[in-house]
């Protein structure tokens, strides 16, 4: 699993998903007022942030090697 997208049209803009990461794959951009996929190449592959997420903004892959895409409309 990666994240494979955050789509921002769901997003409500928690932190949920930075709050969840146990290494720091997602950080809130307190300026932007959204998350941002800093490290995604350090993904455990954990799923916390998808299964965490409120507004089920996350989707991650079973395949760790796909990018990691910001979705914005």
């Amino acid at each position: 699993m990666a994240i494979q997208k955050i789509d921002m049209e769901r997003c409500r803009r928690c932190g949920m998903c930075e709050f969840y990461c146990p290494v720091d794959v997602i950080r809130f951009d307190h300026e932007k007022k959204e998350p941002d996929l800093r490290y995604a190449h350090d993904c455990m592959v954990c799923g916390l942030c998808e299964d965490r997420c409120p507004a089920k903004a996350i989707t991650v892959t079973p395949e760790k090697s796909n990018a990691a895409v910001p979705c914005w409309g």
